[in-house]
């Protein structure tokens, strides 16, 4: 048995059993009826099993790519030398610290299934604003929204 076999959930192995029994099937039954639609369905969503199998484990693949990443950062930290080796030391530190946080958020997305919200919050500020997004100003209200003028000046 292979390493891939040993991970099967228990409605994986029930799935590969279903397929297999394909071939007991009668024709007359199976060629346009419901056992056929099952088997379609099943072998769909067998097909989407191991296609996110395969996302997680370069998700996580990545995310130890970066934590190693970080950790040849650390290294270099107090190896430069000349006048500029602090300047360089704080940014290689920056560098593995952002390395970290971001193998993290990974393996709590992964592990949870939801984004963090300060990740959230960093998509949605750094997404470009389209028409839809932004409400019109008010009249008498500058560029950022803010009402300049006395409501009855705007109104008059």
């Amino acid at each position: 048995m292979t390493s891939s076999e040993q991970q099967l959930t228990p409605a994986e192995i029930r799935l590969a059993q279903y397929g297999q029994r394909t071939s007991t099937w009668s024709t007359a039954s199976y060629t346009g009826g419901t056992e056929k639609a099952l088997h379609e369905i099943a072998l769909g969503l067998k097909a989407e099993v191991d296609r996110l199998r395969q996302q997680i484990t370069t998700l996580t693949t990545l995310a130890e790519r970066w934590e190693q990443m970080a950790e040849h950062g650390d290294v270099a930290i107090g190896t430069f030398d000349g006048p500029a080796a602090a300047t360089l030391d704080a940014e290689v530190g920056e560098r593995g610290r952002t390395y970290r946080k971001a193998a993290t958020d990974l393996r709590d997305v992964l592990r949870t299934g939801r984004v963090p919200h300060d990740l959230m919050t960093d998509a949605e500020l750094s997404a470009p604003a389209t028409a839809a997004s932004v409400a019109p100003a008010p009249a008498g209200a500058d560029e950022h929204g803010l009402q300049t003028q006395p409501a009855e000046a705007v109104r008059g």
